[in-house]
């Protein structure tokens, strides 16, 4: 029997929900806690998945319980189906998420998984895009969660057995439509999973970034050197940097995070122009693939979202660093107009999201810039900070 608990929100017609499966007993994790318990990047595994179903804006989140109790760890604006059945098969807990999602108007379901922390809300807003009424994210290997049902096809989902969605595309693959996206489809299954998670996230961030692939190495100056002078730049850098920006650098800068090839990822600037103009964006995003990364997302709301999400203390204290670090490197003696504002130069909320992932990728403490990471689908992104790679893709 599926029983619901939680809470729904208010509303009498909603089109699409967001579905986390989370029931299973996750048998093969032999930790001190399930596995979907389990703290990785500061907050449970299976906050990953909800928190991102949450940031793509779906009319309703909904979560299927079963094994362990998930309440303690859910934000309060989900809904918590529980399902007494779980040992019976992932079959069983999706037909549940089908039944409640039927009853609440739901047009089309996404479904995604509970052990995946590392796909992000770009991908959740990308399969429920989709105009298919069958359709699968890809992030490179094959198609994969999150899974876009719509209600024409909730007949065809098996009533038991331990698939879902997969017996659809196995045994109807002309009905299936497959999603390009971002991210890394890894799922934790055991303590070997885990750790190899961490690992790999501990070498580098993995990231799928649009047509090419980066292996970024933590190039990035240190904080205590953060206020120094800009250094010269040879003449080839300045000219690939100039290639990439499509067009010649106004000022003086330098390459604090490069590429596995040695390409240009960030450059940080002085804070005046050759023409001695003030130039307010201390750190600029100039890797052709992650720019492209941050622009789809910015083009779905991104900026918008972050404002939304990110505390807003936690913005504020982020401006007022950057700042102090840019005004830092400018002679006491000088005269004239001065570089104001915080990151890309606003003093307030969120103006280019380009300007606070670069800061991140470069060091700097900035809570948009991890929250970009996030998105994107670099999960542990948080260990930036730690003197690690950025991006990666298979």
């Amino acid at each position: 029997m599926i029983s619901q608990t939680g809470s729904s929100p208010d509303r009498d017609v909603v089109t699409t929900a967001a579905v986390v499966l989370a029931a299973g007993a996750g048998s093969r994790f032999f930790g001190e806690n399930h596995k979907l318990l389990t703290e990785v990047a500061g907050k449970p595994i299976v906050r990953h998945a909800v928190d991102a179903a949450r940031a793509a804006g779906f009319d309703e989140v909904i979560v299927v319980s079963g094994c362990v109790d998930l309440t303690e760890v859910m934000p309060q604006d989900i809904t918590i189906v529980h399902n007494e059945h779980w040992d019976h098969g992932q079959a069983i807990s999706l037909r549940g998420a089908v039944t409640y999602a039927a009853s609440r108007g739901h047009k089309a379901i996404v479904v995604g998984l509970g052990d995946q922390p590392g796909v992000g809300s770009g991908a959740w807003v990308a399969v429920r895009d989709s105009q298919a009424d069958f359709a699968a994210a890809d992030f490179g290997d094959g198609n994969c969660p999150p899974v876009r049902l719509a209600a024409a096809m909730w007949a065809s989902l098996p009533v038991s057995g331990d698939e879902g969605a997969r017996s659809l595309w196995r045994e109807r693959p002309e009905t299936l439509e497959s999603i390009p996206c971002d991210g890394d489809a890894a799922d934790v299954d055991t303590l070997e999973d885990l750790r190899r998670w961490e690992q790999n996230h501990t070498e580098f961030v993995r990231r799928r970034v649009g047509a090419g692939s980066l292996v970024v190495p933590r190039t990035a100056s240190p904080a205590a050197s953060f206020a120094a002078p800009i250094t010269v730049t040879d003449s080839a850098t300045r000219k690939r940097v100039a290639e990439l920006l499509g067009r010649e650098p106004e000022g003086a800068f330098e390459v604090v995070v490069n590429d596995e090839a040695g390409d240009p990822l960030v450059i940080r600037n002085s804070p005046f122009l050759d023409d001695g103009r003030p130039m307010p964006t201390r750190y600029w995003l100039v890797g052709e693939h992650a720019r492209r990364a941050v622009s789809r997302l910015e083009s779905s709301g991104g900026v918008r979202r972050a404002e939304e999400e990110v505390d807003p203390d936690a913005l504020v204290e982020a401006h007022a660093r950057y700042a102090a670090e840019r005004d830092a490197v400018i002679e006491v003696s000088h005269s004239g107009p001065r570089p104001s504002g915080g990151v890309g130069g606003t003093r307030t909320g969120v103006k280019c999201l380009h300007a606070h992932f670069a800061w991140y990728l470069a060091g700097g403490d900035d809570p948009v810039g991890r929250w970009v990471a996030e998105q994107l689908g670099i999960a542990f992104a948080s260990k930036i900070e730690a003197g690690l790679s950025v991006l990666e893709a298979p």
